[in-house]
């Protein structure tokens, strides 16, 4: 048995493997046959012993296995996609849209790059190669018969139970639907359930506002209670789309799960995140230029567009120029599209600008050292100009976007301002 006992900070990442050494010698001790005496084997018996999973939350599972954090660009250590950050953070927005397209993560290709990593002379180096392949060199790379990738378990308490649940609590309080009476209502409704064998009463945890809900609250909360107790109380579309939630949940939980139902879980996830995202306005998406200029002349970055924004872009373009979209030859120092870009009338390429000039007043992103500016509020226009709304957002950046058209017998090549924003 190895315990680890950190004192004062946590140690960094690579640190780890001096705690965990002493675990993976005699691991390779035991991978072989080894005989010993016991109080009950006197006379000596023959031990093998081998490493079947590690089994811990995630955050934790990732230290040891050795790769990123979930909070980082490979937030999944099960394939090789990788997310945009938007301020430190993983945009998971169209995920749905993407993830199908993402090789699976192999022992080989895995282990490949935490030996890069191990290899590497410089800190800097050794940086650059995580953020690139999302994998460190850890000691339980050491053992042969192991792999990190498949034997590394997914944890569902922290993301399923304290993350997701929790949040969703949140924003029906913000749609009101959660009022006092409700509560009440709901916690009445959760007395009269009767329940199983691994599930904790919810006493008045319910109608006192969710107050110290614990991961087996959350639990129970989706698995048994929120079906039964939000009937009457969520919009029936708000109703179908968490239900896809909780019938994913009840394949993930299971104790023995097949290969189909982990399909399925997957099926009902993409379609609850998908749903939801209207539903809730979760990493909204969309694109209206501004007038073009607005461009200071000094360029930020230019940098190949990330695919979730490249297929946002089209859809504009779409919209704005229909019937009107043209070949051209905007990409023609690429040997190939990434991503299936449309090719070659689209630009993959975007110029990123720090500020910019607006009715006589400069804009600056949120990260300049005078962000003033960076927060605005948005106009969402509704079909027939209904239903006009205006969302308060962070500017991240501006862009300038070129899109080539045929207008009639012209063609033309028209740049386009963006400002992409965090709401």
């Amino acid at each position: 048995m190895v315990g680890l006992m950190p004192v004062g900070k946590e140690p960094k990442p690579d640190r780890s493997n001096t705690y965990l050494k002493p675990l993976v010698d005699e691991l390779s001790e035991l991978e072989n046959v080894v005989i010993i005496k016991t109080g009950t084997k006197p006379d000596e018996i023959k031990i093998l012993s081998v490493l079947l999973m590690l089994a811990c939350n995630i955050s934790d599972c990732r230290k040891v296995a050795g790769f990123a954090a979930h909070s980082s660009g490979h937030a999944c250590n099960k394939c090789e996609g990788k997310f945009c950050l938007v301020e430190v953070k993983p945009n998971f927005s169209g995920i749905y849209t993407v993830a199908s397209k993402w090789p699976e993560r192999s022992k080989a290709s895995n282990l490949g790059a935490a030996l890069g990593w191990r290899n590497a002379t410089t800190e800097k180096e050794r940086e650059d190669l995580v953020k690139a392949n999302g994998t460190r060199y850890f000691e339980p790379h050491r053992l042969g018969y192991f792999d990190v990738v498949r034997q590394s378990i997914i944890d569902p308490m922290l993301n399923l139970l304290l993350g997701t649940c929790s949040r969703f609590v949140k924003f029906w309080k913000k749609e009101e639907y959660f009022t006092k009476v409700n509560l009440e209502k709901m916690q009445v409704l959760a007395h009269s359930v009767e329940l199983p064998a691994g599930f904790e009463s919810m006493d008045q945890k319910i109608a006192n506002d969710f107050i110290n809900f614990k991961a087996d609250n959350w639990k129970g909360w989706c698995l048994l209670y929120s079906s039964f107790v939000l009937t009457g109380i969520l919009p029936k579309e708000n109703m179908r789309n968490w239900m896809d939630f909780v019938n994913a949940r009840r394949f993930i939980l299971k104790t023995e799960i097949q290969q189909s139902e982990v399909d399925k879980a997957h099926e009902l996830f993409m379609d609850f995140k998908r749903v939801a995202e209207v539903l809730y306005h979760i990493n909204i998406t969309g694109s209206e230029p501004l007038p073009l200029g607005v461009v200071p002349p000094k360029v930020l970055t230019k940098i190949v567009i990330e695919e979730s924004y490249y297929e946002c872009l089209l859809d504009f373009y779409d919209a704005a120029y229909p019937g009107a979209m043209s070949l051209g030859l905007l990409n023609s120092d690429l040997v190939a599209p990434p991503f299936g870009a449309r090719w070659p009338t689209t630009s993959v390429y975007i110029e990123k600008y720090a500020s910019i000039r607006l009715s006589g007043k400069t804009m600056n992103i949120a990260e300049t050292r005078s962000p003033s500016g960076s927060c605005i509020r948005s106009l969402f226009v509704g079909q027939n100009h209904e239903n006009v709304e205006a969302w308060p957002c962070i500017v991240l950046y501006f862009l300038i976007h070129s899109q080539r058209v045929s207008q009639g017998q012209e063609l033309q090549e028209k740049d386009h301002v963006f400002a992409y924003v965090r709401f």
